[in-house]
């Protein structure tokens, strides 16, 4: 499960950032999104099948998906800074995430 919340991060910064307009739009339909989207169905699944209850479980992906949106939103309104100084720091804060997370299932 860790891996595919990765990967959803991954791939929804790609999309962000192919779709800068959109980003805020996003942002403002996060937790309906969330709780509509067949993949994040998938993923809260797992955390459940991992012990997580399914509120908890709907909670970590908005955890997710909140950072995803959010450092892709500060990015895209700050600017070109680099585009390797943005995906260091997105991957550095995205790693901590799921250490956090890996922690939790006891990975």
């Amino acid at each position: 499960v860790v891996v595919q919340i990765e990967e959803h991060c991954r791939r929804l910064r790609r999309s962000l950032h192919a779709h800068a307009n959109l980003a805020p739009l996003v942002a403002e339909r996060l937790t309906p999104a969330i709780r509509a989207s067949s993949s994040i169905s998938a993923i809260a699944d797992q955390l459940v099948d991992a012990g997580f209850d399914e509120e908890a479980a709907i909670w970590i992906i908005e955890a997710f998906v909140g950072f995803a949106v959010g450092h892709t939103i500060v990015g895209l309104e700050a600017g070109p800074r680099g585009d390797t100084d943005d995906e260091a720091a997105f991957d550095t804060g995205l790693r901590f995430l799921l250490v956090g997370l890996s922690e939790e299932l006891g990975l």
